[in-house]
């Protein structure tokens, strides 16, 4: 069976004194430990964090970068880099190239590469696992709820939240095994 390649999203800012770029490698390392392979965008951040976790145990990792964003260079970590033209170009290459996602803290981008990985769940296109990790996902979703056309039993169910690196990486194995 070829190796499963989990996307692991989130903020680019972040750096290796803050506690976020920790959960980045402690989520990259898990996955690696449990055979899965890491995607992501290639660059700083949470990219890199798990990127060098799964490194730190002999896990593969794919960066997929792309030319609209060329202020810094694709992260050490990367085994592979697979440019992609623009920016949304990247983004589907992603979502389309991930047998499940980890979605950190994040920006923008976080928000567009998962709210795309959630709507082709709910059209059926792709059944791929969405685990949110961080409590503060649940304020997120509570919001969305009750501002916007979604709901609870229709939308919802297609995410997980977790409190922990080790329960997000559960929680892609259990949809799996």
């Amino acid at each position: 069976m070829e190796k499963k390649l989990i996307a692991v999203f989130g903020s680019s800012d972040v750096t290796p004194q803050d506690e976020a770029y920790e959960i980045g490698i402690q989520v990259g390392r898990l996955l690696a430990e449990r055979g899965y392979g890491v995607l992501n965008g290639g660059y700083a951040g949470i990219m890199e964090a798990s990127s060098k976790g799964a490194k730190s145990c002999g896990g593969h990792t794919v960066g997929i970068t792309t030319k609209d964003i060329d202020r810094r260079p694709p992260n050490p970590y990367n085994d592979e880099v697979v440019p992609a033209g623009r920016l949304i170009e990247r983004i589907d290459e992603l979502v389309s190239r991930a047998d499940g996602f980890i979605v950190a803290q994040g920006g923008v981008g976080t928000l567009c590469e998962m709210f795309l990985a959630w709507n082709l769940n709910l059209l059926g296109i792709d059944k791929t696992p969405i685990v949110l990790l961080g409590d503060y996902w649940n304020n997120v979703l509570s919001a969305l709820a009750e501002n916007i056309m979604i709901t609870p039993e229709e939308h919802l169910i297609h995410l997980k939240v977790a409190e922990t690196p080790s329960e997000a990486v559960d929680m892609i194995c259990d949809y799996f095994d």
